[in-house]
């Protein structure tokens, strides 16, 4: 995706620059023209977008988070030393949080699931957040027990998240994103905090 993102600039510096040429009468120049207008440009886009950006807000359990045609919500969380079904057993090496989800799809678009696009985060830590997905010991458990698909057929469905998280992290926060599948290009794209989602605070005390 970077990659592609150059590409199109490098078009971009040429094609402006070759159309620069025509008042400049050299190339050299009008490319060297072009980069200069095309950063002017890029600056004033990105301290327009980081003035009218919105700050992420903590979500309340039960808030209905919407994405595009998907909504999401936290209805409480649990937190284990570990986890277990029959003689499976995983121990939490931090603490094990069980967060009973709900992914609500009342129109046509359907959740496609991914442990990607549900983290937990940590502003409270030095920027840039650790991401933290699922753990896929724990979760394996937590899905044999309920039987989870992680599918969405009708208006909504249950879910139960299984993190890992060390002991001491200040106010984890769970994020859900990425409902069609942009996330990788905005998150390629931006720079910075202009753009953060909304998040559920997973620790009330």
């Amino acid at each position: 995706m970077k990659i592609l993102i150059a590409l199109v600039v490098l078009v971009l510096v040429v094609f402006v620059g070759v159309r620069l040429e025509r008042v400049t009468r050299s190339l050299p120049a009008a490319l060297v023209a072009s980069v200069l207008a095309l950063c002017m440009v890029a600056l004033a886009g990105l301290y327009i977008l980081s003035v009218t950006a919105r700050p992420p807000m903590p979500l309340k359990f039960g808030r209905v988070a919407w994405d595009y045609e998907c909504g999401f919500t936290v209805d409480r969380v649990e937190r284990k030393g570990v986890v277990e079904r029959g003689l499976r057993v995983v121990h939490a090496r931090g603490a094990l949080y069980l967060v009973h989800a709900r992914v609500l799809c009342p129109f046509g678009e359907r959740y496609r699931w991914d442990p990607s696009r549900a983290y937990v985060v940590s502003e409270a830590s030095p920027w840039p957040a650790t991401r933290y997905t699922v753990d896929s010991s724990a979760q394996a458990i937590v899905d044999a027990r309920a039987a989870t698909a992680h599918s969405v057929p009708g208006a909504s469905e249950s879910e139960t998240l299984a993190f890992d998280l060390p002991v001491d992290i200040p106010q984890p926060a769970l994020i859900f994103t990425d409902t069609i599948g942009f996330a990788t290009f905005f998150d390629n794209a931006r720079v910075g905090r202009i753009y953060m989602p909304h998040r559920f605070n997973l620790r009330q005390d």
